[in-house]
């Protein structure tokens, strides 16, 4: 945890004033099983259940709702 006055980064306590232009943002884990839809095409259901790769993160990002790791 920070030291009052300091921001928590990833490499530790930081004096505000040394982190320059920052932005605000929060990190959300929801659970969007339920919004799972199956590929509709035979060849891509193998696809459905495969771990995110390199390989087919193209598909994964085009079919987001098809890929049950996503």
């Amino acid at each position: 945890m920070a030291q009052k006055g300091m921001a928590q980064t990833v490499l530790g306590p930081v004096e505000p004033s040394d982190l320059g232009p920052t932005t605000t943002h929060e990190h959300l884990f929801i659970d969007f099983r339920v919004m799972f839809l199956p590929p509709a095409e035979a060849t891509a259901q193998y696809r459905a259940h495969e771990p995110i790769t390199l390989r087919n993160r193209g598909w994964v990002g085009y079919n987001q709702y098809s890929s049950i790791e996503n």
